[in-house]
């Protein structure tokens, strides 16, 4: 990134830079984001296939992350978890007290 020299820290921005962040927007989606427990999630304590649902009903799945106890999982069939609607699925096992935090735009 370079700094431009000719732009002050009050200076507005121009449309075509307004603009690119609002086209962005509406592409990605608002940003949202639950921290959770692994009690929230249906099913037993260390099972898999336990599902957690989502307060929103129209999370764009393709900009989901998934962290849980601090680590990064994978979304997909055969890796960490799936996602349907804003139903996710974790295919290995969940403990109740895992922290489940998932981050989403709508």
């Amino acid at each position: 990134m370079t700094w431009d020299s000719t732009k002050s820290p009050g200076d507005l921005i121009s449309s075509a830079d307004y603009n690119s962040g609002v086209t962005d927007q509406k592409t990605r989606g608002v940003p949202s984001s639950e921290n959770k427990l692994g009690s929230d999630c249906s099913g037993s304590d260390a099972a898999s296939n336990r599902t957690l649902t989502l307060a929103e009903s129209t999370i764009k799945s393709a900009g989901i992350t998934v962290i849980k106890n601090g680590t990064g999982l994978h979304q997909g069939s055969g890796k960490d978890y799936t996602v349907s609607s804003n139903v996710i699925t974790f295919l290995g096992p969940v403990w109740d007290v895992d922290n489940i935090r998932v981050i989403y735009f709508v």
